[in-house]
């Protein structure tokens, strides 16, 4: 992998269109699949809804976002609609995010959060474009990131440093049991392990986690009893390899 960005074509002048050139391109030369064997993407057509790049072997698809200032824990991403049915058919994209330094044109970090992680509590609306405008009414959508758990948040690139890709197949496959489940389970799971995030120790108990009960709540008011809820899900990580079941209700981050 080089971290240097291509030049872009030269028929192009805006300094929008030549980052976004000059980031695809790096994106087509250097990705690879997290989730097989492949060591190359392939881009889709132009202008594909919600998708930029897939893998030839295993078909798992990838959206790229690329800025040249570090990502806020809100990431603007395109229409409102389009994503809540690709995250609740589960055709959504892995979110490949790009920050490069425009100085030197160098990748100083980029992270992949697979798309297991993305559920309907992940999606905010942005306001309507106002009546004046060209595509008035439309309603793009906002992911929330403060809302992914950090072992979703997978560094390939991280201050010009890059990942042995080994370690980040790993990290993958940490999380892919979650494939398994369907999107209301997987929701709670990843809202769990944010939770667990919260925890200063490596070790907790039970009762650590008892303490977001009713942020969890608030999250799911439909839901009456949501501490039968979080021992469910710490016993799915714990049967996952995610965390460690200590006895007596105490747990341990697995490494």
């Amino acid at each position: 992998m080089l971290l240097e960005l291509p030049p872009a074509p030269r028929k192009l002048k805006g300094p929008t269109q030549i980052a976004r050139a000059r980031t695809e391109a790096w994106a087509r030369q250097n990705l690879y699949c997290l989730n097989c064997h492949a060591n190359e993407l392939f881009a889709f057509e132009a202008n594909r809804p919600a998708a930029d790049l897939y893998c030839n072997a295993c078909s798992e698809t990838y959206e790229l976002k690329a800025h040249k200032r570090p990502f806020s824990k809100k990431v603007v991403n395109g229409a409102y609609t389009t994503l809540v049915e690709r995250v609740s058919s589960n055709t959504a994209p892995n979110l490949a995010l790009l920050q490069y330094d425009q100085f030197s044109s160098t990748v100083n970090t980029l992270t992949i959060i697979p798309k297991r992680f993305f559920h309907r509590g992940t999606i905010e609306s942005r306001r309507p474009l106002s009546a004046n405008a060209k595509r008035a009414g439309w309603v793009g959508s906002i992911i929330r990131l403060d809302f992914v758990p950090t072992i979703g948040l997978i560094t390939v690139v991280q201050n010009q440093v890059i990942t042995d890709r080994s370690d980040v197949r790993n990290l993958w496959k940490k999380t892919k049991f979650m494939d398994r489940r369907d999107m209301k389970f997987r929701g709670w799971l990843a809202d769990v392990m944010a939770c667990v995030d919260q925890i200063d120790e490596v070790e907790f108990s039970i009762n650590d986690v008892y303490v977001f009960e009713s942020q969890l709540k608030a999250r799911y008011p439909n839901n009456k009893n949501v501490k039968a809820k979080i021992r469910q899900q710490l016993q799915i990580l714990r049967d996952n390899g995610v965390l460690i079941f200590l006895g007596d209700g105490k747990y341990r981050r697995s490494p």
